[in-house]
């Protein structure tokens, strides 16, 4: 289940770049802190959701929640949120057919080697978030296995980081 959502981590650069273009520069740090709130508010309150439903209705109901909380934020993006970029600014094959050449992936990475501070730049990021991701995909298991914290314990683990993360928020 960790390695599927990795899928979905790219999550907070989405919404960093829809909140920079539906904000004015100066609003901008109020903006972030507020979604940077919010993500830390759904770090608090999901675990422990998700242990107290585990642990009176079992894990097959915390994958349904989860799976409808998906559902719905979905369709709530695909009907109530607006496109950021302003239609002027939108190319000409705008809902056109996408190339196989224009879907590579690896295309942008093509270009960073071209210029030495982006190339920078990349590695330092990447350099900093595998650490962060190994420690996201482990730290948890070693709480329960070597610590011996149970389902409660982590999640109420979890939510004091969260409201830690909140009040720096």
């Amino acid at each position: 289940m960790i390695s599927v959502s990795g899928i979905f981590s790219v999550t907070f650069s989405v919404i960093f770049a829809y909140v920079a273009d539906v904000t004015q520069e100066h609003e901008r740090i109020t903006a972030y802190g507020l979604v940077s709130a919010t993500f830390a508010a759904s770090l608090v309150t999901s675990p422990a959701i998700g242990a107290y439903l585990s642990a009176s209705y079992g894990d097959n109901l915390v994958v349904l929640v989860a799976a409808v909380v998906a559902v719905v934020d979905i369709c709530f993006i695909l009907l109530a949120v607006p496109e950021s970029l302003p239609e002027k600014m939108r190319p000409a094959s705008w809902g056109a057919s996408i190339s196989w050449e224009q879907a590579d992936p690896f295309a942008s990475l093509k270009k960073v080697r071209k210029d030495s501070t982006v190339l920078l730049i990349y590695i330092t990021v990447f350099l900093s978030y595998l650490p962060e991701a190994g420690q996201y995909s482990s730290f948890f298991l070693y709480l329960r296995q070597v610590i011996g914290f149970g389902s409660a314990s982590i999640a109420a683990f979890i939510a004091v980081v969260g409201i830690l993360s909140i009040i720096a928020q």
